[in-house]
């Protein structure tokens, strides 16, 4: 392997051919300055002093060029048919670092006369990203890989927390206070599926932050955009390829406070744990695998002897599981990370082949102690009900996590007209979990000792085909996109021990002893066809007309086998159940009347589903004047959920089978008002839906995996339809910076909200509420300080603040919920974001330092009187520096400075409490 990687640093140092020393290069994008669409075609050329052309290049089908001049300061001269010629004076043109231009031309019908400007080098990509924004036809904040640097994002949760009106809830994205239900997700403009077993969503731990190029989320919908979202659709961009070759490499080592150096909870797993996947270590015993694969693991009767298996098969069965059940203790290595990327264009202006490699890989151990308790409603003295504790535990796990992806995106441009892309990603985030807690249950009447081991993986892959046409003046683009989703979580595996009069003692019920598998596999493939065809509408301003289709299919399977070790009556005589568990179930223990192996899988645990959305919609994008502009259209979707639920182990009982059909009508209207070239107010309305999640359809009972609470599915739930009204005044004072003030309302039909049934478990089912409303006002504010004094001019402030209010009415009469009417679950009433940087260009040095908080917000419903649990507000403060030495750069980070508690109540008492920890990391990177 390091002969490999020799010969692979050996081969890139190498290919870093020799550079004319006498010339440079211009790049950039050209854009309509109306629509900010890409002008496809566009001439730059640079002029003698008699006006000759000497150099010149052509824009592609993104509207980016890449122009070879020489070295020196050079007039640029963009034109375009139909449009304004524009002229850059006094662009200086480097040996080593390429001159960035963004241009927008307006059309001639705005602007007859030539424009000149001044050229500014514009090379910070968050410039671009609100370019984006500024030019979009929806609302729309997002965040680039600029600023995920700054801010040291891990994964793309990390750095979502950051955008305005963005909360991470358990590794899902709130927007606006909506839950995951209602968003969605696309990477590169294609859907992808979930590795989460009840949800139909993607995590945003799951992708590295050094593998994006920018998260847009558009706020409001448009017929072109999917419509199963209200609160937003998360677009992630993952890097393309550069114009010309680049090379970086990046280590990274990381203190945790709580854990580096510090002992840990770990346990013996397999030889390939640290890239996050179990070598077969973990996977079910072979035997059961090849003798039990069609029947469970149950013994045979006296008069059915060919059903089942013998005392001994079975006796061979238990012994044939690793006896690991508790965790021991080492000593926590430091975190690490590890990054490197490749990528070039090769080719001239008319045809190109540009490539991309890259791959990022994050180590880390995290120590956590948290309290755990409930309690129940009781009556003090008085006869006044009271919370009066019913459980408290202490809980200590460690969990390693790995976080590795790959990402190779190649395009080859046939002609400044044609263009044809592939994209692929593979990410994977694992968690090897070892968890122990004691603590006293008043149901027993003792303290209770708990062991637990986990091993989760979960990993996405996709791959995109995509191509851009320019065909008879119009655009068309294509994509069609594989993807498919795993979560596998081998030999799940917990044990239970009780005080019996001072002794630690085996406890025998459900969970002790068992041994859970599970695997989920979903796919997704999808194909979708954009016809764009510009007019001159009113006064013959630039206008034009969208047409477009998508189709989504979607598959999942969930297969899962639980298994226990039941002792049999007297074995205290045989066994000393007072011992640790790997001396209780050694293989002499695993036999008649002792511990015998039983399969308690049940006929409900696994599934099947299937989703199939067809759309296809018309819009338009009508200039209406210089200052008006209106997008707008209509969107058809036509959607069909499928879930069987089976027996494995049956053909004789019928599978159970639900199914939902609708075809809706989607309308999405935004119209724009430009004040100026930097100032837009904006106001939208469209109707989007909501569908429920393939297991919130199931008539039956199961138990949640994540959760272990029963949950029961109703096949009676509609999709719920949502009306969005939104408003914006926005102004982009100068390059990088922003105000925005944004309002939202929102109301509710059919909203599907989760319940809790009176059973003697308070089981949890899905039902759509009577009505729901969500209505807010965002701020956002990024200006650099030198509007206060010159001498700030390397001060930066980005702040954001998001104020949310919603209300849900539930039918009192079909659940034993505490409260009939509150805010949505996960919905805070207030979150912000205040970043302060410095940036010292000529000195080639960065700091900031980075505050978010949010308010409270209802973690789990209370039920039959007891009291809401809220999450209470958190106040989190990083800081992090960057130096450049040439070619190299040093990074330091430190993160959760404050280290404030991670707080749950319920009312007065603390349901749930830990705390994070402290981070530093040193980072060094070279990059070419």
């Amino acid at each position: 392997m390091k002969r490999i990687l020799l010969l692979f640093f050996a081969l890139t140092f190498t290919s870093i051919s020799i550079q004319a020393q006498d010339m440079g290069k211009i790049q950039g994008v050209v854009v309509d300055a109306e629509t900010g669409e890409p002008l496809i075609g566009t001439n730059i050329v640079i002029k003698d002093e008699t006006g000759v052309p000497m150099y010149g290049t052509s824009t592609d089908l993104d509207g980016r060029f890449v122009l070879t001049a020489p070295i020196g300061i050079h007039n640029v001269e963009f034109s375009y048919i139909s449009y304004a010629t524009k002229t850059v004076t006094g662009v200086e043109v480097k040996t080593d670092d390429p001159a960035s231009l963004n241009i927008s031309l307006p059309p001639e019908a705005m602007q007859a006369d030539e424009i000149v400007v001044t050229a500014r080098a514009v090379q910070d990509s968050e410039v671009s990203m609100l370019g984006i924004q500024q030019k979009a036809p929806v609302v729309t904040d997002g965040i680039s890989a600029e600023l995920m640097s700054r801010s040291s994002s891990s994964d793309a949760g990390d750095a979502l927390k950051r955008v305005t009106g963005i909360t991470i809830v358990d590794k899902f994205v709130y927007v606006r206070g909506l839950g995951e239900r209602y968003s969605n997700t696309q990477v590169n403009g294609a859907d992808i599926p979930s590795p989460e077993p009840n949800k139909r969503v993607v995590p945003m731990d799951i992708f590295p932050a050094g593998l994006l190029e920018n998260i847009q989320v558009s706020k409001t919908f448009s017929p072109d955009q999917p419509g199963d979202f209200s609160g937003g659709s998360v677009q992630i961009k993952t890097r393309d390829f550069p114009s010309e070759f680049t090379f970086s490499v990046s280590t990274s080592a990381g203190y945790h406070s709580q854990t580096s150096f510090k002992d840990i909870q770990t346990y013996d797993g397999g030889s390939w744990d640290f890239l996050g996947v179990d070598d077969g270590t973990r996977s079910l015993p072979e035997q059961i695998k090849t003798q039990a694969a069609e029947e469970p693991v149950r013994k045979s009767g006296r008069f059915t002897p060919e059903i089942g298996f013998s005392s001994e098969e079975i006796q061979q069965f238990g012994q044939a599981f690793a006896n690991v059940w508790q965790p021991k203790t080492r000593s926590a290595p430091v975190n690490q990370g590890y990054s490197i990327s490749i990528g070039n264009a090769i080719g001239g202006s008319e045809r190109e082949l540009g490539y991309v490699f890259s791959f990022t890989y994050d180590n880390s151990f995290n120590n956590r102690s948290e309290n755990w308790n409930s309690f129940r409603i009781t009556a003090d003295a008085s006869g006044e009900q009271i919370l009066t504790p019913f459980t408290s535990y202490e809980v200590n796990s460690t969990t390693n996590n790995i976080l590795w992806g790959l990402l190779f995106n190649s395009s080859l441009r046939m002609s400044p007209l044609h263009k044809i892309s592939i994209k692929t990603l593979f990410n994977r985030n694992t968690d090897n979990e070892a968890r122990t807690y004691t603590g006293y249950n008043s149901d027993r009447g003792t303290d209770l000792r708990d062991f637990r081991l986990r091993f989760v993986e979960r990993g996405i892959f996709t791959g995109q085909l995509s191509g851009e046409h320019h065909i008879f003046n119009s655009n068309i683009d294509w994509l069609y996109s594989l993807s498919k989703a795993t979560r596998d979580e081998p030999d799940n595996r917990e044990v239970l021990y009780e005080d019996r009069n001072g002794n630690w003692t085996f406890f025998d019920i459900t969970q002790s002893g068992s041994r859970f598998f599970f695997d989920l596999v979903d796919n997704a493939q999808s194909g979708k066809i954009d016809w764009t065809i510009p007019f001159a509408g009113f006064n013959s301003l630039s206008s034009k007309i969208k047409l477009g289709g998508k189709t989504l299919s979607k598959d999942r399977t969930f297969d899962a086998r639980r298994f226990r070790f039941e002792q049999s009556s007297g074995i205290q005589r045989h066994i000393d159940l007072t011992l640790d568990p790997e001396e209780i179930f050694i293989s002499d223990n695993i036999a008649p009347g002792r511990f015998e192996l039983r399969e308690t899988t049940r006929n409900v645990d696994n599934y099947s589903a299937s989703q199939t959305t067809r759309a296809a919609y018309a819009m338009t994008d009508l200039q209406l004047s210089g200052q008006w502009r209106f997008v707008g259209g209509l969107r058809v979707e036509q959607s069909k959920q499928e879930l069987t639920s089976f027996d494995p182990f049956s053909t004789t009982v019928d599978p159970i089978e639900v199914t939902l059909d609708n075809t809706d009508l989607l309308p999405g209207l935004n119209l724009v008002y430009k004040l100026n070239d930097h100032t837009n107010f904006r106001t939208a309305y469209s109707r989007t839906l909501a569908r429920p999640d393939f297991r919130e359809l199931a008539p039956f009972e199961f138990t949640d995996f994540i959760g272990g609470r029963a949950v029961s599915g109703n096949p009676e739930l509609q999709r719920s339809s949502i009306d969005n009204f939104d408003f914006r005044f926005e102004m982009f004072p100068r390059l990088g910076e922003l105000v925005a003030i944004s309002a939202f309302y929102k109301k509710f039909h059919d909203p599907i909200e989760q319940i809790i049934r009176p059973t003697a478990q308070l089981s949890v089912t899905f039902q759509n509420a009577k009505a729901a409303t969500n209505y807010g006002i965002e701020f956002e504010f990024r200006r650099r300080l030198d509007i206060l004094s010159p001498s700030l001019e390397p001060l930066s402030i980005n702040t954001n603040i998001t104020l949310v209010k919603s209300q849900i009415e539930i039918n009192p009469d079909i659940g034993v919920q505490t409260s009939n009417e509150r805010a949505l679950q996960g919905q805070s009433p207030y979150a912000v974001n205040v970043t302060l940087g410095y940036d010292k260009l000529n000195q080639e040095f960065q700091a900031n330092l980075l505050y978010n908080v949010f308010g409270r917000r209802i973690s789990e419903v209370g039920a039959q009187g007891l009291p809401d649990v809220f999450e209470q507000p958190r106040h989190q403060l990083d800081f992090n520096m960057k130096k450049k030495f040439g070619h190299f750069a040093l990074k330091v980070s430190t993160k959760n400075l404050l280290d404030s508690k991670v707080l749950f109540k319920q009312k007065e008492g603390v349901f749930r409490e830990y705390k994070i920890g402290r981070s530093l990391s040193l980072g060094i990177s070279y990059e070419y």
